[in-house]
């Protein structure tokens, strides 16, 4: 069995699948077939061995939710099990308010507009990157848009700083134009902004475990919840059905946690 790319990738446009869900499942399904020239559930359980032995559990559980679409796709009759994942109890790599600040003076002072607003619409939205780079100047100025994301339809709130900041900018783009833009002032991709992110955290001197579009939804809900104290309402901002994926943002952190209990034991 050869791998179908295009077939596949047709499949899953089909299916709605987000644009960075499918480069990854097409990545992840053609590394399986560099070293495989067929599937069977004898095969898929070995493989799966193997990846453990170097990757982490949800990295192996990309993979195989990949080759569960390609199944599905080819219609065979083979299931797999994902690794058993430990249950979080707490958000980590959360970049705080003072490397935020310190991020946002520099792309300021380098006159690094897109980066400036990439950041500020991440950090201001809590928006996933995948929705972020769809949004438009319309979305701007209505203050919000209905998108599909996650196999649903849901509402995302753009505050109206967003507007207020970036009027200038915006009065010179079109009423469909993205926000986000690539340095040839096209529409963007999540790899494009993943790496400039990197390059702004070594440039600035921000830890680069920060550095990636989640560390800012991240911020964004516990900062949020630090200032409101309203977890249903932002389990509603962040597009959760279930609250209790919202209540991560309500626990501290390991290190916050160790800090709290040398602090704590005087005795």
């Amino acid at each position: 069995m050869t791998f179908d790319e295009e077939g596949f990738r047709n499949y899953m446009q089909e299916k709605e699948l987000a644009p960075g869900t499918i480069y990854g499942y097409i990545g992840h399904c053609k590394k399986y077939f560099e070293s495989h020239d067929s599937i069977s559930a004898k095969e898929l359980i070995e493989y799966k061995e193997e990846l453990q032995k170097d990757l982490k559990p949800q990295s192996v559980n990309n993979y195989v939710n990949a080759l569960r679409a390609y199944i599905r796709y080819k219609g065979l009759d083979i299931s797999i099990k994902g690794v058993k994942l430990a249950k979080r109890m707490n958000v980590e790599n959360v970049i705080d308010v003072k490397n935020y600040h310190k991020l946002i003076a520099g792309l300021k002072k380098d006159n690094d507009l897109n980066g400036y607003l990439i950041v500020t619409l991440l950090a201001k939205t809590g928006t996933r990157i995948s929705e972020a780079i769809r949004i438009t100047k319309g979305d701007a100025l209505r203050g919000d848009v209905e998108m599909h994301t996650k196999g649903k339809m849901r509402r995302i709130i753009i505050p109206a700083c967003i507007k207020r900041e970036f009027a200038e900018y915006l009065a010179n783009i079109g009423e469909n134009d993205t926000l986000i833009k690539c340095s040839t002032n096209k529409a963007t991709t999540i790899r494009n902004i993943q790496c400039r992110l990197q390059r702004y955290g070594k440039k600035y001197g921000i830890p680069r475990e920060y550095m990636h579009p989640h560390a800012f939804r991240h911020f964004f809900a516990v900062n949020f919840l630090k200032n409101t104290g309203n977890v249903t309402l932002l389990a509603d901002l962040l597009g959760h059905t279930n609250i209790n994926t919202t209540m991560i943002y309500t626990r501290m952190s390991v290190q916050q946690q160790k800090d709290e209990l040398e602090s704590a034991i005087t005795w």
